[in-house]
């Protein structure tokens, strides 16, 4: 590999001295093949290389107001790296199931997503992958899911957790 990430580094005045190790996103990280703009703090200290552009795309509020600045190059944010991840995830429109993302955790991000001018609506339709994950817990933790989706203001997803407890309940019946 020819990249080296410490060169990386210099565009960036975090406050970070030499050689200090730092906890890098495993999926938002400085590439060489499709180098960010913008390095996004977290609240524990993890560090994830985005792009200005794709953040702009899909917030309304210039992602919480916080890339005003086309010179900026680095912010730090008020979530943790789990919640950061997984908006992060709706955005880039990356499938989040391979981090298990717990129902507290995706109520989490159903909190922050509005705060960053994200479309809620849009990323938990049918078909996207936070539907899908969503979904996911319903059959264990359909009452707490249902719950999630109807303070998310999701309501195709509303809809299947409803109908996956109607025939789960009858499939429940007809084999006791």
């Amino acid at each position: 590999m020819d990249f080296d990430p410490s060169s990386y580094w210099t565009d960036y005045d975090v406050g970070h001295q030499p050689n200090e190790v730092v906890s890098m996103s495993t999926t938002f990280y400085p590439r060489e093949d499709y180098p960010g703009d913008l390095l996004i703090v977290t609240t524990d200290n993890v560090y994830f290389v985005v792009h200005k552009r794709v953040l702009l795309e899909h917030s309304c509020n210039k992602f919480k107001g916080c890339i005003d600045n086309p010179e900026l190059s680095w912010i730090q944010v008020a979530e943790s790296s789990i919640v950061l991840n997984l908006i992060l995830h709706t955005i880039y429109d990356f499938d989040p199931t391979s981090y298990k993302p717990t129902l507290s955790q995706i109520s989490d991000l159903l909190d922050a997503l509005p705060l960053y001018g994200i479309d809620v609506v849009d990323r938990f339709s049918e078909g996207k992958h936070f539907f899908q994950m969503t979904l996911d817990h319903a059959l264990v933790s359909g009452l707490e899911t249902y719950a999630l989706s109807d303070s998310g203001c999701c309501s195709d997803l509303r809809q299947v957790v409803i109908r996956l407890r109607c025939y789960a309940t009858r499939w429940t019946k007809g084999h006791d």
